[in-house]
C-alpha cells in the first residue's frame, strides 16, 4: 500500500498538476518498484495536495533538498520528467575512470581544438 491515498479527482483542488498529470502519476505509483522513483512521485502528489516541504519530509522521511527539488518540478509543470533524471548524485571519480579518461584524451590529440574567445 502506498503512503499516498488515491483521491477523488473531481473533489480535489490541485495546486500544480493538471488532473491528467495527477492521474498518470497515481497510476505510475501503483506499478513503480524503484523506491527513489516512488518517492519522487509521492513528493509531487503531496505538493499538489498543498502539503508543505516540512510535512512532506516528515511523511516520506526524505531530505529537504529532495523535497524542494521535486516540488519545484511539479510547480514548473515538468512532472512528466520524473524518470529522465538519474537517481542520486553523480558517480565519484575513481582511478580506473581517470585512467580511461587519460586514454581517451591522448587518443584524440590529433583532433583540432576549438579556440575559446578569451584566448584570442
Amino acid at each position: 500500500m502506498t503512503q499516498i491515498d488515491r483521491i477523488d479527482l473531481e473533489q480535489l483542488t490541485t495546486k500544480y498538476l493538471t488532473k491528467f498529470q495527477r492521474h498518470l502519476l497515481e497510476n505510475q505509483l501503483e506499478v513503480e518498484t524503484i523506491p527513489e522513483y516512488r518517492q519522487r512521485i509521492e513528493i509531487m502528489l503531496l505538493a499538489d495536495e498543498g502539503k508543505t516541504q516540512t510535512q512532506i519530509c516528515r511523511q516520506l522521511n526524505c531530505s529537504p533538498l529532495t523535497a524542494r527539488h521535486w516540488m519545484f518540478v511539479a510547480k514548473s509543470g515538468q512532472a512528466h520528467t520524473w524518470q529522465t533524471q538519474p537517481i542520486g548524485r553523480p558517480k565519484t571519480v575513481t582511478s580506473d575512470y581517470l585512467k580511461r579518461l587519460k586514454e581517451l584524451v591522448q587518443s584524440g590529440v590529433n583532433r583540432p581544438m576549438i579556440e575559446s574567445s578569451s584566448s584570442k
